[in-house]
């Protein structure tokens, strides 16, 4: 709730209300001084043992990304994935989304 900075988080959500949370965003657009608009998309692991103990829905990336690049659509020219789900997932995932 303090931070000077958006979160930017998009695969887990709260069991209850099975909302995102309120404290973070799935996706934003960011524009460069030269007019590129950039696609800032962040996915954390999904600890599936870990996070709904917590309270939290994990999403994979596969059922997740889809639509958040749906909802993009038209709206951005390049898309940076802000991952933390280890670099062989990275590397499906950027041969699965060119």
């Amino acid at each position: 709730d303090d931070a000077n900075f958006d979160v930017i988080l998009g695969n887990l959500l709260d069991n209850h209300t099975k909302l995102g949370p309120s404290w973070a965003k799935p996706s934003k657009i960011v524009t460069t001084p030269q007019g590129t608009r950039v696609l800032l998309i962040g996915l954390t692991a999904p600890y599936l043992l870990t996070y709904p103990i917590l309270g939290w829905q994990p999403i994979t990336p596969d059922v997740i990304l889809p639509k958040i690049l749906a909802k993009n659509a038209g709206k951005f020219d390049i898309c940076v994935l802000l991952s933390h789900l280890g670099l062989p997932v990275d590397r499906i995932l950027a041969r699965k989304f060119p």
